[in-house]
């Protein structure tokens, strides 16, 4: 992870990335995106905040950072069409200091501080007219408006309890929630006044395979809803994904079967959100962001990112250097002999 500079820009002196609090993904409006990205390519936003980093990238093949020591302790990140970053500060309030320009760059307004609003998470709601959702500490859904800096409460019945995740269909008009500490999915259809009424809710997460697997998830950390009014629920105890269908049962789960743990693409995840375009699932852990799809949906292999070096031949030598007699516990994996010989004989070759 420390590495993710280095890898993508051949730039020794590009910050570590330390640690990755949160992270935002957005499809740009035309007038700042990268003309060489597809309609459906989406920016990625970083928010390291051990650092004071936000880590992002300019188009797929390209990263950049941005370092303000004010965004030390960060807990949060959001970025919208527009360009406008929100952020919550580590007292627990909204920042909305800074902006991704048209040329590439992320800036600060001169002279600005934290709102007076308070927030304990943010999600996207209808990007399009400027408007996110934001949990305040009582734990109350209000609508943030970043047109004029207004907030009201979010109509809704009956009122979620103990909220752990929300995720809203624009598509679909469909509000899902996990509530009552993850142990309880709700799903809420948007009615003409832009309140929300209770259309089915489930506390049941269990599925078993055609091969006898039995999952259960004793609750859900994160969920995700698409286009279709489809649920796309973590379970960080398992490693896996549950598929819900819009009656919320439970129709597949999906988990990264590599017996190796530590190359695993999903491990213990902690948030998922998803794409408006290709519908891709991106998904947070402790220490990645790893990126996931329905084929039963999307089945095209046509993924926006790739490691610009063969993935394969660095993965083996990871392993292979946990066999080697002069493993150093006390470096880092890209600083083993034999990883760190891939990783010079593509600075030397660029």
């Amino acid at each position: 992870m420390e590495n993710l500079g280095f890898l993508f820009t051949n730039d020794p002196a590009f910050p570590e990335l330390r640690k990755i609090q949160d992270f935002s993904i957005v499809n740009l409006e035309s007038l700042i995106r990268d003309p060489s990205m597809s309609p459906n390519d989406v920016n990625l936003f970083i928010l390291d905040s051990a650092k004071g980093n936000i880590i992002y990238s300019k188009n797929s093949a390209k990263i950049a950072y941005f370092h303000d020591n004010a965004l030390v302790d960060y807990t949060a990140i959001l970025v919208l069409p527009s360009g406008k970053i929100l952020l919550i500060s580590k007292t627990g309030f909204l920042n909305l200091c800074y902006l991704y320009t048209a040329i590439g760059s992320v800036v600060k307004t001169p002279s600005c501080s934290d709102s007076n609003i308070s927030a304990q998470r943010f999600y996207n709601y209808k990007p399009d007219q400027g408007t996110v959702i934001v949990k305040t500490s009582s734990d109350a859904l209000k609508v943030f408006s970043t047109n004029d800096n207004s907030l009201t409460d979010l109509m809704i019945s009956p009122i979620p309890v103990s909220i752990v995740d929300v995720s809203y269909s624009p598509p679909k008009r469909r509000l899902s929630i996990s509530d009552k500490k993850g142990t309880r999915i709700s799903v809420f259809d948007e009615n003409e006044s832009g309140g929300f009424q209770i259309r089915t809710q489930t506390e049941s997460f269990s599925f078993t395979q055609s091969e006898g697997k039995v999952f259960s998830a004793p609750y859900i950390s994160s969920l995700a809803i698409n286009r279709d009014g489809i649920i796309y629920a973590l379970s960080n105890v398992e490693d896996s994904i549950y598929t819900l269908d819009q009656n919320l049962k439970v129709v597949s789960v999906f988990e990264d079967t590599l017996q190796f743990r530590p190359f695993r693409k999903m491990i213990e995840p902690l948030r998922i959100r998803i794409t408006a375009g290709n519908e891709d699932l991106y998904i947070l852990g402790k220490n990645y962001v790893s990126i996931a799809r329905d084929l039963d949906l999307n089945s095209s292999s046509d993924f926006q990112w790739s490691l610009p070096i063969n993935q394969d031949s660095l993965k083996q030598a990871v392993m292979d250097s946990f066999k080697q007699p002069n493993f150093d516990i006390r470096k880092s994996l890209f600083d083993q002999p034999g990883v760190k010989a891939i990783l010079d004989s593509y600075r030397t070759t660029q």
